[in-house]
């Protein structure tokens, strides 16, 4: 994909967000009716994608590390096909939620869900926060611990105190770092 396609269309649905929130309009969609419709089709396209991986590979047992591999390698491209028709900026949070597994199952959809996360996460408000933790969650795993510390500058994490997401953040954050440490990220707000 073209970079700067990829960079253009981001700044619109980060633009469209901005204006209009987490509304059918947030995610350039008409209104209500059409967010329905939208959520119907996609949930139609997730259920037939799980169908059909429980007939090919429901009946497997013990697989070798070669043919876990290669179901892996499988799943991935059927996962990339699916979210290949589907624009993840215009999803709500609902629908997100309804297509996180297949995400979760495509590199690709991964890394296009973390920054398009990324960009709603700059909002400062309780949206935004948990919008940066969640994409902290789909990031590779060595950046969880530094990114976690820096979710306690978030402008909206003292709103989110006691929240999952923040009692998430607080699990990210290794055990050596000091209770000083964490305490001097929070009052730099």
């Amino acid at each position: 994909m073209d970079e700067s396609f990829a960079r253009r269309t981001i700044e619109h649905y980060a633009d469209k967000w901005q204006r209009h929130g987490a509304t059918p309009l947030g995610v350039d969609w008409n209104g209500e009716t059409s967010q329905l419709l939208h959520f119907e089709q996609l949930a139609k396209l997730v259920s037939d994608l799980f169908e059909g991986l429980q007939k090919k590979y429901g009946n497997l047992e013990n697989p070798s590390e070669e043919e876990i591999k290669a179901i892996q390698a499988d799943i991935a491209v059927q996962a990339d096909a699916l979210l290949a028709g589907i624009d993840l900026g215009k999803l709500d949070d609902e629908q997100l939620s309804a297509v996180e597994p297949v995400i979760g199952m495509s590199s690709k959809g991964r890394e296009t869900m973390v920054r398009i996360l990324n960009e709603r996460a700059k909002q400062p408000t309780i949206e935004g926060f948990r919008a940066a933790v969640k994409a902290l969650m789909m990031s590779p795993r060595g950046e969880s611990a530094a990114a976690a510390l820096n979710l306690l500058e978030h402008p909206a994490f003292g709103e989110a105190l006691g929240s999952d997401e923040s009692l998430m953040v607080f699990d990210m954050i290794p055990e050596d770092v000091s209770a000083e440490q964490r305490a001097s990220r929070q009052t730099r707000r």
